[in-house]
């Protein structure tokens, strides 16, 4: 490919000399043949040409560049356990952005006791405000982990009906015998087996520089993803499964 494009651009400096030359030089002049105005046009031709084929050549070369990234970064993040402290904010910049690289599947939590508030920056809103679309546009089957309080009802119910018919998504609620706002089950969240993450850590809304954990490697997000599955998934109430209600799901949370 990079012969070739050499070869065409040789070609179009030939063909912009040769009609500058044609339109400049006298009749006498060796090769200068051309019907007057036809050299303008071929050196206007052949510039563009040329133009052409280097902003393609650039184009293919920074596709290659960002592959041969994307490449790197997949192999570190599948083989290599890594684990990097992330602020809130940063979280909602990330994590959507995986989910939409998702292949199988995507495990997420919210433990916190109260619905989301919106409030930490527009990440965090546009995530929240998108969230149907991104789920529902996933290749993966979703699954969602929500704490179950008397403050969370009403958004659960909303969520219920949000997602409702999204066949891809799936919705548990969980009970946590904690009574305070950080509960005993960690909120662990992964996408197929190169991402996961251990959010809220220390506190549900970041008052100092770091609030989550961002971890790769395979062994270590399959151990979370266990976690999520015997810890979470196994313990909470259904309200969708692939987008089917749960019609009883509010009385068996009563229990």
């Amino acid at each position: 490919m990079r012969l070739l494009a050499w070869v065409v651009g040789v070609a179009n400096i030939l063909g912009l000399v040769y009609g500058v030359y044609s339109e400049l030089a006298p009749q006498s002049w060796p090769l200068g043949a051309l019907p007057e105005g036809m050299g303008l046009g071929l050196s206007l031709i052949s510039a563009t040409m040329g133009l052409t084929v280097l902003l393609v050549e650039q184009e293919r070369q920074e596709r290659t560049k960002q592959a041969d990234s994307a490449s790197a970064w997949e192999r570190v993040a599948e083989t290599i356990t890594a684990i990097l402290p992330v602020h809130e904010r940063d979280f909602y910049s990330l994590w959507p952005a995986q989910v939409r690289s998702a292949r199988y599947n995507v495990d997420v939590t919210h433990l916190g006791p109260r619905p989301p508030k919106k409030r930490h920056g527009m990440e965090e809103k546009y995530y929240y405000d998108s969230i149907r679309e991104l789920f529902a546009n996933c290749t993966a089957h979703v699954r969602r982990v929500e704490r179950y309080t008397t403050a969370k009802k009403e958004y659960l119910s909303e969520m219920a009906t949000q997602f409702s018919g999204v066949d891809n998504f799936s919705l548990r609620a969980l009970k946590d015998p904690s009574t305070e706002d950080m509960p005993f089950a960690l909120s662990v969240s992964r996408v197929d087996d190169r991402f996961a993450w251990i959010v809220a850590m220390a506190e549900h809304e970041s008052t100092t520089k770091y609030r989550d954990l961002m971890v790769t490697g395979r062994d270590s997000v399959d151990l979370l993803s266990r976690y999520f599955q015997n810890r979470l998934w196994e313990r909470s109430i259904t309200i969708l499964e692939n987008g089917e209600l749960n019609a009883a799901w509010e009385s068996e949370l009563a229990k």
